[in-house]
C-alpha cells in the first residue's frame, strides 16, 4: 500500500521526550514519524540537531518525509530545532518537514531548521500557537505561508550559490560532532570549523 519502515518512530504522554542528534537516512519510510492514532498521545516533544536525506527513496513508491509529527490526535506541546534535511529536486513525493499531521499541532516552535527539497515542508493543519524562527526553506512551499512568519524566515525556490555548513557537538563524546555541509558550488573541498571541538 506504500513504504514501511521509519527511522524512528514514537509517542509521548508523560514527561517530556527529547529526541536529538540522530543522521537518519535511506530508511524505507519517514526519517522521523512521531505519530498516533485517535487512542495515542504525542505530547511534550523536542525534535532537534538530527541530519535527515534520502528517507524513502529505497522503497518501490519513493515517497518519504524527513520528519512528520502528527495523526489521528492533536500534537501537543512541539519544539523542531537546529534539523537540516536534504531531498534531491526528481524525488518529488517528499516532505522535508511536516510538522502539522493530521488534527494538526498546538503550540508549536520551529527554529534554526534548514530544510531543502520539492517540499521542505508542508502542514496539512493550521497550527495553533504557533512560533517560527530563522528557518530556511529552499524549494516549494506548500499549506502554511499564511502561518510562518516572514520576518526571520527565509524561503528560497532555487538553490543557493553559497555553501552552507552545521556542526553540532556531540553533548555525550568529546572530540566528536555530526557534521552538515550543504555543497552548493559543487566544491571539491569545503573548510569547516571545527574550533571547541577539536584541539
Amino acid at each position: 500500500d506504500r513504504n514501511h519502515g521509519e527511522g524512528l518512530y514514537f509517542q509521548n504522554r508523560y514527561g517530556l521526550k527529547r529526541v536529538a542528534d540522530n543522521v537518519i537516512f535511506s530508511v524505507f519510510d519517514s526519517g522521523i514519524h512521531a505519530y498516533g492514532s485517535s487512542k495515542a498521545f504525542l505530547e511534550n516533544l523536542i525534535i532537534e540537531g538530527t541530519i535527515l536525506f534520502h528517507n524513502g527513496i529505497p522503497g518501490a513508491h519513493r515517497t518519504g518525509w524527513g520528519m512528520v509529527v502528527g495523526g489521528g490526535v492533536i500534537a501537543r506541546n512541539v519544539t523542531i530545532a537546529h534539523n537540516y534535511s536534504y531531498y534531491p529536486s526528481w524525488f518529488i513525493r517528499s516532505n522535508g518537514i511536516k510538522p502539522s499531521y493530521g488534527k494538526g499541532t498546538h503550540k508549536l516552535r520551529m527554529n534554526d531548521n534548514y530544510s531543502v527539497g520539492p517540499t521542505p515542508m508542508s502542514i496539512d493543519a493550521q497550527p495553533e500557537d504557533f512560533i517560527a524562527e530563522n528557518n530556511v526553506f529552499v524549494g516549494l512551499i506548500k499549506g502554511f505561508s499564511a502561518a510562518l512568519p516572514k520576518e526571520g524566515n527565509s524561503w528560497l525556490m532555487e538553490s543557493p550559490r553559497i555553501n552552507r555548513t552545521f556542526v553540532r557537538p556531540n553533548k555525550y563524546e568529546p572530540g566528536r560532532a555530526s557534521i552538515a555541509i550543504y555543497n552548493w558550488a559543487g566544491a571539491d573541498a569545503i573548510a569547516v570549523e571545527l574550533k571547541g571541538i577539536l584541539n
